[in-house]
C-alpha cells in the first residue's frame, strides 16, 4: 500500500470511466480536459477508462506534503477530501501539467531542474489548497556563499543533469527553503538562472570561437542547434546564425538584452 497520492490531470475529455475505492463503486462524471483527480493510494483506487484517455500523473508521497507543511507554516493534514471520479477544476494544477507537455514531446531538451520545479510547485499548491490553516512564512535569501556554491554547480551542469534535491542537499536545507531563498536572492528560480547562463555561454562561443552552431549548442547545454534557436528566438528575437552575422551582432550590442523565458 503506497502512502501517497496520485494526482491526475486530464489532457483530453474523458466522457466515461468507472472507479472503485477499496472495492466499492464510486460516482463518476464526464472529466473534461484540464480536470484534476486526486487519488489516495492507501484506498486501492481502481479506474476503468471506458473512453480513450490522455492524462499526466504526479506521484505525491505524504512525506513530501509533511516537509512542505513544516516549511510553509501549514497545519499538518493526512487526507485530501475530494471525489476523484467527479474531479475538480483547478487552474494552477492544469497550467503546471500543461507546462510539462513540451518536456514529454522533446525529452532530449528536458531540464531536470525545471521538471523538479513544476513538481514541487504542484505539491506546494496542493498542500496550501487543502491545508486546514496556513501562516505566512517569509523566505530568507541564501547567503553569498550559498548562492555562489549553487551557481557554480548550475554552471558545471549546463546540460541540466542536476536536480533541485542535489542543490538543496549541497546547501544543507530543504528543497522548498532552498528554492525560496534562491529566488529571494536572485529574483529568478534556479532553472531560469541556468537557462540564462546557457544563453550567455552560447553567445560567448558564437562571438569568440569558430565552432559550428551544432557544437556551440551542445557545449552550452542545449540538445541541438534547433533547441538553441528556439530559445534564442524566444529570448533574443534572432537565431544563432543571425547573431554570428556582422549586422546582427552590431544590433545585439546596442539593443536591449531580454533574458530568456522558459
Amino acid at each position: 500500500m503506497d502512502d501517497a497520492f496520485l494526482v491526475t490531470i486530464q489532457l483530453r475529455d474523458c466522457p466515461r470511466h468507472d472507479l472503485w475505492i477499496d472495492g466499492d463503486a464510486r460516482p463518476t462524471a464526464y472529466l473534461r480536459s484540464g480536470t484534476t483527480s486526486i487519488y489516495d493510494l492507501r484506498t486501492n483506487p481502481v479506474v476503468n477508462s471506458i473512453s480513450r484517455f490522455h492524462n499526466v500523473h504526479f506521484y505525491l508521497p505524504r512525506r513530501t506534503l509533511a516537509v512542505i507543511a513544516e516549511g510553509d507554516g501549514i497545519t499538518p493534514f493526512d487526507d485530501i477530501e475530494t471525489e476523484p471520479g467527479l474531479g475538480l477544476d483547478d487552474g494552477v494544477m492544469r497550467g503546471l501539467a500543461q507546462s510539462l507537455i513540451p518536456a514529454f514531446q522533446r525529452p532530449a531538451e528536458t531540464n531536470r531542474i525545471f521538471v523538479d520545479h513544476v513538481s514541487i510547485a504542484l505539491a506546494a499548491h496542493i498542500a496550501h489548497r487543502f491545508a486546514p490553516s496556513v501562516r505566512p512564512v517569509e523566505a530568507d535569501p541564501l547567503s553569498r556563499a550559498e548562492i555562489d556554491q549553487a551557481q557554480e554547480t548550475l554552471d558545471a551542469h549546463l546540460d541540466g543533469d542536476v536536480s533541485l534535491r542535489e542543490l538543496a542537499d549541497q546547501a544543507g536545507m530543504s528543497i522548498g527553503r532552498f528554492q525560496r531563498g534562491f529566488v529571494k536572492a536572485t529574483g529568478v528560480p534556479p532553472h531560469r538562472w541556468q537557462l540564462g547562463r546557457r544563453v550567455d555561454r552560447a553567445l560567448d562561443l558564437i562571438r569568440n570561437t569558430r565552432l559550428t552552431i551544432d557544437e556551440i549548442a551542445t557545449s552550452s547545454g542545449f540538445a541541438d542547434a534547433s533547441h538553441l534557436d528556439r530559445v534564442f528566438l524566444r529570448s533574443l528575437g534572432v537565431t544563432a546564425a543571425a547573431i554570428r552575422g556582422r549586422d546582427a551582432m552590431s544590433a545585439l550590442a546596442t539593443g536591449p538584452f531580454r533574458r530568456p523565458v522558459p
